[in-house]
This record gives C-alpha cells, structure tokens and sequence, in this order.
C-alpha cells in the first residue's frame, strides 16, 4: 500500500512524512513500515517534491518525539491540526500505531507514549491518541485478512477500539483485496 500512497504525493505538494516503525527490537528490517515507506516514497524524496521530518532513533526516543511533536504543535500556531492527514494501520484486535486494546497509553495525555504489545515485539513507541487525533483527516490502510472483525468495531465507534480513539471525525478505511 505504500506504493498507492507514493502516487498520490503530486496532488498533496509538497508532502512532508512524518514515519517512523513503532515496534522495537528485532525486527527483519524489510518488513519494517518505515522501510516499506522509504522506499516507495524514494523518487519523491529525491526530487524533493516530499520532505522526511521527525525524531533521531536513540535512548531518549520518547522524549526525542516528544520535543519534534512539541514543536510541530508550537508551528501550526492556531491551526488546530498536527497533521493534515494521518495514514494508520489496524490489527486484528483493533490495535492501530502502537497503541493496543487495554493498554494504559491509550488514557495518556501526552504526544508520545510507550506501549506493549501482547506478543513480540512487545515494546512500542506510539504517538498518543492526543496526537493522531489531532490531525484533520485519518485514513486506515488494512492490507491483510482476519481484520473483519476490527474494521466492524471501527465502523461502531466502539471506544474499547484504540483505532476508534485514534480516528477523527474525517476518517475512511481502505482494504485491499486479498
């Protein structure tokens, strides 16, 4: 889906990606999201029609990505949108960016928050539900099968969906065929 989303890039000039994988640890990195990203989005980048952003990976990353959305926040100045359109994923139990059913960073106020999955890898950095919700348009890009049930609890705006609480009023899923 990653290259779908590269070919819509000259109709939202210029584009400026805010990515990065949630999932810590080991990981094949060809099956990272970024990495997928990155390389769709290459001849964008390169011809500068799209922009990288964000947060350098390290020790401090909560607080890295917390500051680079702080700042974001302090630049849109009265806008009241982070993010013009936020793309997420949606797992099989509803779970969207790292942010999982029952799991306490879904209650949290801040920018950034940490997650835990509940299988491997289980430590997830996530930009919080304040965050995503913060953008004017949030698109869900569902790419596999078994999601039928997550997509109908989204549907319902059932609140026990993290995906509900990360979406905002203008939101729409996408399922490619499988």
């Amino acid at each position: 889906m990653a290259e779908e989303l590269a070919r819509l890039v000259p109709g939202y000039l210029p584009a400026v990606l805010v990515i990065r994988d949630e999932r810590e640890g080991e990981l094949d990195s060809r099956y990272r999201n970024e990495t997928m990203i990155l390389r769709a989005f290459a001849p964008a980048l390169d011809s500068g029609t799209a922009v990288l952003a964000g947060w350098k990976p390290g020790g401090c990353e909560p607080a890295a990505m917390e500051d680079f959305l702080s700042s974001l926040d302090h630049e849109r100045g009265d806008s009241s949108s982070l993010f013009d359109i936020c793309y997420l994923g949606l797992g099989v139990d509803g779970h969207t960016a790292g942010l999982f059913p029952g799991d306490p960073a879904l209650v949290s106020g801040a920018f950034a928050v940490r997650g835990r999955a509940p299988e491997f890898p289980q430590e997830r950095l996530s930009l919080g539900i304040v965050a995503l919700r913060s953008a004017n348009r949030t698109r869900f890009l569902v790419r596999s099968a078994g999601k039928e049930r997550a997509l109908a609890r989204l549907g319902s705006g059932d609140l026990g969906c993290p995906a509900v609480l990360a979406a905002t009023g203008d939101s729409i899923a996408f399922v490619a065929a499988y």
